[in-house]
């Protein structure tokens, strides 16, 4: 399973945090959890990061009670550089268990639940020029396998009947009949020291994907949803949703409780469909909002397959409104709102339906209790 997101922005926040750290190669580690305020929210706890923290991605381990949040933090000593780490931390201390430096920034996250292997793909390695796989043993919370992927490697979900991840590229790449594709998909098998080759999977630039494991099918969305085939890595059907010509599809993740694909736009509605792409209900969610400035908000979102939630987050540019919805995936009614600033991932832990929150320099926490 992984998270979707596409902000990296940074503002002044809301929170109020009271931190006790130490520096660790530039980055402030906190030793443990504290409290904060958030606009319209009742007080919550949080997991302070360091104060340098602005971006990222989070994954849960339910089983294990394990929170992973792979960072972006600016350096101490040099603010033209950015520090990528990945913090291991236990959800009910709220503490560290280790912070593992990573080679390159990353841009997704997923977690193989049976082997509790942990994929983090970075859009470029800066001194390969290429995307790489930074595979992670969460028993051990060792790097096992350092990857290279595609030209752009974006995005990453993995398969876990088969364990096996699945690597979203962009770069153009032509087939046998001649036509021009900006998406690829390659795969790293289980032990594999390197990924398959790269397939065409979509003639736009791909934004996101998603696999169904049972059905061996993986959808990517490039404005658009393609369906591939992952016995034969070969697209199979490509579908326009209800959206309109000014919204396009970016966000892809699937229901495994109802076998339903929920796609959000970049208006944040969205599509809830069937894993044959042949029905199709449109939920309202953020409804083409826009910031005071009259800019298109940047959304985030994530699932929980446990209660058919989805939870999408809207990050405003120039203001304060940002904030995160909740939305009932079978029947499309709205059932709560958090005001939250700068939320720039989700995780929800599917045994508690506890809501993680990555914002600037901290993860907060919505038990399901305060929602």
């Amino acid at each position: 399973m992984h998270q979707a997101h596409f902000s990296l922005l940074s503002r002044t926040g809301w929170f109020r945090l009271f931190v006790t750290a130490v520096s660790v190669a530039g980055i402030a580690i906190p030793a443990s959890g504290c409290s904060a305020t958030i606009k319209g929210n009742a007080v919550i706890s949080t997991i302070p990061l360091g104060d340098n923290v602005f971006a990222g991605e989070l994954a849960i381990d339910p089983a294990s009670g394990t929170l992973y949040a792979a960072t972006i933090a600016s350096d101490r000593d040099d603010p033209r550089t950015n520090i990528y780490t990945l913090s291991v931390i236990d959800m009910t201390s709220k503490a560290a268990r280790s912070v593992i430096p990573l080679p390159a920034y990353p841009s997704d996250i997923a977690f193989d639940s049976t082997t509790r292997s942990l994929y983090v793909v970075s859009a470029l390695d800066r001194r390969e020029r290429r995307g790489l796989l930074t595979v992670i043993d969460g028993k051990t919370n060792a790097i096992t396998a350092n990857v290279h992927t595609g030209t752009y490697s974006m995005r990453v979900d993995v398969d876990e009947n088969t364990h096996t991840a699945y690597i979203l590229s962009q770069g153009t790449v032509e087939d046998v009949d001649g036509l021009h594709y900006n998406s690829t998909m390659s795969a790293l098998p289980e032990g594999a020291t390197s990924v398959t080759a790269a397939v065409p999977v979509a003639v736009g630039y791909g934004k996101d994907i998603a696999v169904e494991a049972r059905s061996n099918t993986a959808f990517v969305v490039d404005g658009e949803v393609d369906m591939i085939d992952l016995v034969t890595h070969s697209r199979t059907r490509t579908s326009r949703l209800p959206y309109g010509e000014s919204a396009r599809a970016e966000i892809a993740l699937f229901d495994s409780g109802t076998g339903k694909l929920v796609v959000v736009n970049q208006e944040g509605d969205l599509v809830v469909a069937d894993s044959t792409m042949a029905e199709f209900r449109r939920h309202v969610g953020f409804g083409k909002r826009k910031d005071s400035k009259g800019l298109d908000l940047m959304y985030t979102a994530t699932l929980d397959p446990a209660t058919h939630t989805v939870y999408v987050a809207g990050n405003a540019f120039s203001d304060d409104t940002d904030e995160i919805k909740m939305i009932d995936t079978v029947t499309g009614a709205s059932t709560g709102t958090l005001r939250v600033e700068d939320p720039h991932s989700l995780a929800v832990d599917s045994k508690t339906h506890t809501l993680y929150v990555l914002i600037d320099g901290a993860v907060a926490i919505f038990p399901s209790t305060a929602m």
